[in-house]
């Protein structure tokens, strides 16, 4: 299987996520994940989400995109912080 790469970040940084969607207008939420716990949400637009990335941790970032219309998608990223 297709293996995903590591993303390194600086120990301190701030890591904003802002989704892109070519029909905005259909996004009316978002849930955010560290490893397998959500640390948060986001139920308004923008709908942007922003954390101080922990120092010397290596963990899976996941965030699920949910449409007015009911249906989910995901994203995630290997996160190592250096």
């Amino acid at each position: 299987g297709q293996q995903d790469e590591v993303v390194r970040i600086e120990a301190g940084a701030r890591l904003r996520i802002e989704p892109f969607a070519d029909n905005p207008g259909e996004l009316a939420g978002m849930e955010v994940y560290v490893d397998f716990e959500r640390i948060g949400s986001s139920h308004s637009a923008p709908f942007d989400w922003e954390m101080e990335v922990p120092p010397g941790r290596k963990f899976t970032l996941n965030v699920e995109f949910i449409s007015r219309g009911g249906p989910q998608n995901a994203a995630r990223v290997y996160l190592q912080i250096e």
